[in-house]
Order: C-alpha cells, then structure tokens, then sequence
C-alpha cells in the first residue's frame, strides 16, 4: 500500500518534490521490497513494483524489469518497458524494436506517449538506426513512434517510399515538412488513403497562393477525399467567407460544388 501511495505521489508531483521521495523511498529500502514484490506472481503486485523501480531509475533492476516486458498481461509488460525507459532511455529502445513488431496488443498511443517521456536526443538515433532497418511492414509503427523524436524523418520517407501505410503515417507527423514540392505530387498518388490524408495534413501549411492544390483536390473521384479537402479549405486563416464563396462560383465541377456546399453548411452548424 505504501509503495502503492508512493507511486502515485511520484506522478503528481514535480521534479524537486520527486528528488526528496526517492530519497524517503531509498532510505526506507523500497528498492529492495520493490524487487520482492516483482518475483511473487501476483500481477497487482508486480504492477506496482514495476512501476516503482522505473521511477527510482534503478539501473541494478534493468534485467529483472526487463524479464517483464515479454509478459503476456498487455498493462504489465507496458510498464516494464516504460520503467526501462525511465532508467536508460536510449537503451530501452533496442527494448522496443527487438519486442514492438510482435506485441499487437501494444497500442501506438501507449507506444508514443513512452517515447515523448524520454529524452529526444537520447532516442533519436536509435530510433533513425531502427527504421533503416525494419521491414517495410514494421515502419508505419515506427514512424508514429519516431514522430516525437526526428524532425527529417518524415521528409525522408516522403521522398523514398511507395508504401501506402508508410505515406499515411509520414502525413500524419507532427513534424510534416512544409516543403510543398515534395507534398504535392502525392495529390496523383494512386492511393485515395494518400490522397485523403494529403488533402488533410495541407490545410496546416498552406499559405495564400497555395489553395489551388486544395482546389484540385475538391474533383477527385473519392468522396473522402473531396470533403477532407474541403474541410481544409474552409478552415484555411487566409481565406475569408467572401472568397471562399467567390471561389465557389468559379468552380466548374459539379461534384466540388456540391462538397464545398455541404462542408460550409456543416461548418455554419457548429
């Protein structure tokens, strides 16, 4: 129950109060009751003592905590792995590219929000080497989890691949390159996943004078496409209602029309 308290102090409390708790929990020997608890096969119990060792950054239980990473409880074997990031980030990372591929029931936003913990620079290479190496059909995962931590990433793989999942999980990066001479030809990809996903991320990094690329979208042949285009464009700071209704009356395609209609009326809605 302690320990249980402890933990949950840990996580509420800033970077000061955390140095004088690990001090309380070293001093009363909670590292050593810690790895007690872990050998029992009571999951509540490893659970807590999992926990507890990641947050005392105990380099001395880096194996044990290791062994529970290859659990087969999901919550379990996540906290062992972000224990192990907390005691030495840019070595939990073999961690997690040697376990990531076969452990399904790891959720990307999990996944992610581990990563963003740690210390960009103590990750990033590690996981730039990772991604040279994975198979193709590894990468999206390993995109979504490198988003936080490599900037050129994306860009790299936008230039390179031709993988749809690939393309889908670059587009989706927080760090997507403004460079629109790269972007713009996914607008012909033969993929409308792409495509849809093009339509969204440029309604972020436009600037007056690039809506045409948008305009271009609102004739695809793929409703989602279209609307997410639309959305876009309607949202875009730089155009005001009397423009993009200007816009509207100018268009020669009926099925832009009809889609640029419906996403202002639903905008108006709400």
């Amino acid at each position: 129950m302690f320990l249980i308290l402890w933990n949950q102090f840990h996580e509420s409390m800033n970077d000061s109060a955390r140095h004088h708790l690990k001090a309380v929990a070293l001093r009363l020997k909670l590292d050593e009751a810690a790895r007690k608890l872990l050998d029992t096969n009571d999951t509540q119990r490893r659970l807590v003592a999992v926990i507890a060792l990641g947050h005392l950054r105990d380099k001395g239980a880096w194996k044990v905590v290791e062994e529970v990473v290859q659990s087969r409880n999901s919550l379990l074997s996540l906290a062992a792995l972000r224990s192990l990031f907390l005691i030495d980030a840019s070595r939990a990372v073999d961690v997690l590219l040697s376990s990531h591929s076969a452990r399904n029931d790891w959720p990307i936003t999990n996944l992610k929000a581990i990563v963003s913990e740690a210390d960009s620079s103590a990750v990033s290479e590690e996981l730039v080497r990772g991604a040279g190496i994975a198979m193709p059909t590894e990468l999206p995962r390993l995109i979504a989890l490198m988003d936080s931590a490599d900037e050129n990433l994306a860009g790299g793989f936008l230039r390179t691949s031709k993988d749809t999942q690939v393309l889908v999980a670059c587009l989706k990066s927080r760090h997507l390159p403004k460079n629109l001479g790269l972007l713009t030809p996914l607008a012909k990809s033969p993929s409308w996943q792409v495509r849809t996903q093009l339509a969204r991320a440029l309604g972020s990094i436009l600037t007056k004078g690039d809506e045409h690329i948008l305009i271009g979208l609102l004739s695809d042949d793929v409703w989602w496409v279209r609307f997410r285009a639309a959305q876009s464009l309607t949202r875009l700071p730089f155009l005001s209602n009397e423009e993009l209704w200007n816009l509207r009356s100018v268009l020669d395609d009926r099925f832009a029309k009809d889609i640029l209609d419906h996403v202002v009326a639903d905008e108006k809605l709400q």
